[in-house]
């Protein structure tokens, strides 16, 4: 979602979704002093849906696993690309990095790859199979 037009609302939101009262948000947006102007600003839908935003999307990449985390950061690196800002494109590449540096590693722990040190769980007549020099029929 992008941001709130109404830069108050949008200091409020992020200062809501950063765990802050209601009382305190609506004060460090620069609004007078109000017991009740938090409330009646949080239930301005638009507001609502800003302030559960990060909530959401931190509860979720919580909740996901590494697959999830990359395509997450390949989306956020496809939208920073369209705001055609330089920083917006440097983000956009740092994110495409760490997404393939995550694909690198999520390959790497799905592979079979065997380390040479850890001891196999395997039978004596599976590993001889398979690592047992195999035996020739010429002469040497």
């Amino acid at each position: 979602m992008p941001p709130l037009p109404d830069s108050q609302h949008e200091t409020f939101a992020a200062a809501r979704a950063a765990g802050g009262s209601q009382k305190a948000a609506y004060a460090a947006a620069g609004f007078a002093d109000s017991t009740s102007g938090g409330c009646r600003l949080e239930k301005q839908q638009a507001v609502k849906k800003r302030i559960l935003e990060p909530r959401q999307r931190a509860d979720r990449l919580r909740r996901s696993g590494l697959e999830e985390t990359i395509i997450d950061l390949m989306e956020m690196a496809d939208h920073a690309a369209t705001l055609n800002s330089a920083a917006a494109l440097k983000e956009a590449r740092l994110t495409r990095l760490e997404a393939n540096r995550l694909r690198d590693r999520l390959d790497l722990l799905t592979s079979r790859y065997v380390d040479p040190d850890e001891p196999l769980d395997l039978p004596d007549d599976e590993w001889l199979k398979i690592y047992a020099p195999q035996k020739t029929t010429e002469n040497c």
